[in-house]
């Protein structure tokens, strides 16, 4: 493995956070490394200097390449497991009510995975609204849909074909989600068509605008913002107060919190679970 000095490794590690807002602390050096090595190889540079004078000609693909690489796709089917029950027992029966009330929140219930990595989260979204669904005789499929965002292109093409190992399903799917939801493809299981069809998949840097793609109810972004410096973490989160639907929900991973990063939120304790809704009399989306 190339050498990485104390000098590149802080040019480096400033260009990455200036172009995507992603901090890499010094106890992350070797695997900032690692990754950097495979990119160096690929990019067919001897050294770390010579990669980081590459990147500074400011090529937008080369870019983006670089932030995917820097990026932790790590993912798994109902991560975690509470945030997803708390969906169905509670966020998604309450954003139903907000439509029969006085709000005039129109149809469809919106609900986004930012940092949806290879794509199990907003699979596991599909799977948990299609079981709600089967109690709401008054509502139809069409009427919940999920967006899902991601910074790479490349993982991105990946969740959009549904297709898992054995071992990436059978830890964390049950018989009768197996049964129902997926198809034996080969070697691999392939998500059904049914719940492929409920998700819109696009590529989105976080670190940059996206107050266009229109207001949700409910918000995953776990285990994403960790990654980010405290001003850009402050920016997404002020973000997502935007997109949401007032009464909506933003979901954060389980070592994740707003504390010192926004005040605009009150945090919900539901049994093991903790979500954020936006304070009263802050601006959320129009409901």
């Amino acid at each position: 493995m190339v050498e990485l000095s104390n000098l590149e490794f802080n040019l480096l590690q400033g260009y990455l956070r200036n172009i995507s807002g992603i901090d890499v602390p010094e106890e992350k050096r070797y695997l900032f490394q690692t990754r950097l090595s495979e990119f160096l190889e690929e990019e067919n540079c001897r050294s770390f200097s010579e990669l980081y004078c590459l990147l500074t000609k400011g090529e937008r693909g080369l870019q983006r390449r670089l932030i995917q690489a820097m990026t932790n796709h790590e993912s798994c089917f109902f991560r975690d497991g509470h945030p997803f029950e708390n969906l169905v027992r509670r966020l998604l029966p309450e954003a139903a009510a907000r439509r029969n009330g006085q709000s005039q929140v129109p149809f469809p219930i919106r609900i986004l995975s930012a940092g949806c990595a290879s794509g199990q989260e907003p699979y596991s979204i599909a799977m948990c609204v299609r079981d709600w669904l089967e109690g709401q005789p008054g509502l139809r499929a069409d009427q919940v849909v999920i967006h899902a965002i991601d910074v790479s292109q490349r993982i991105l093409a990946r969740a959009a074909q549904g297709r898992y190992t054995d071992q990436e399903v059978g830890k964390f799917i049950n018989d009768r989600q197996r049964k129902r939801y997926f198809v034996r493809k080969g070697d691999h299981w392939e998500v059904c068509e049914q719940i492929r069809r409920c998700i819109g998949f696009s590529e989105m840097n976080l670190s940059e605008p996206f107050g266009y793609i229109g207001k949700f109810d409910v918000i995953f972004c776990r285990n994403v913002i960790i990654y980010f410096n405290l001003e850009q973490r402050q920016k997404i989160v002020n973000s997502f107060l935007g997109l949401l639907h007032r009464g909506g929900a933003l979901v954060l991973g389980a070592s994740e919190s707003l504390y010192a990063v926004s005040n605009a939120f009150t945090a919900v304790h539901d049994g093991p679970t903790m979500y954020y809704v936006p304070t009263a009399g802050e601006p959320a989306g129009s409901g």
